[in-house]
């Protein structure tokens, strides 16, 4: 995973620095379609990071994202919705309205690895309904245990 060969405040400051430019890049771009043809736009962005979106939000997309990619693509989300609704700054309330509620279940954390079910199925030698049964919490206790043991010798999790 991206973040494991890092720190956490590394991965933290990181993905500030791609919140901060995803920003300045929206900043840029509203200027640019505000501005009357013919006029010179600016390159430069003056309204700063926190009248845009607030410091808890910054902290709970750091928190609860992984990777780069997931940052750029829920903020992009949050920025959209709170100009929608008129919302400035973009709240942690908003933040929490476009995250997908199994972000970090453990089907999503499999898949980031490169364990989807046909991956899956091919290293337990199951078929794709126990995986979905597993993966929903129906699987009996005893075979629920076996797969995690099987799970966590793939150095995965």
């Amino acid at each position: 995973m991206f973040l494991n060969a890092i720190s956490r405040k590394q991965g933290i400051a990181i993905a500030l620095i791609i919140i901060v430019g995803v920003i300045v890049s929206l900043s840029i771009l509203r200027i640019d379609k505000a501005m009357p043809e013919g006029e010179e736009s600016q390159t430069e962005a003056k309204t700063p990071i926190h009248d845009i979106v607030a410091p808890d939000a910054i902290n709970l997309l750091a928190e609860r994202l992984i990777t780069p990619l997931q940052i750029c693509h829920y903020l992009t989300l949050a920025l959209i919705k709170g100009a929608t609704t008129g919302t400035k700054p973009v709240d942690a309330e908003i933040i929490e309205a476009v995250l997908s509620p199994d972000l970090n279940t453990l089907e999503p954390k499999l898949a980031r690895q490169g364990y989807n079910t046909t991956a899956l199925c091919e290293h337990l030698n199951v078929r794709k309904s126990e995986i979905r049964a597993y993966f929903n919490g129906q699987l009996p206790a005893a075979r629920m245990d076996e797969f995690n043991k099987e799970i966590h010798k793939l150095g995965v999790l």
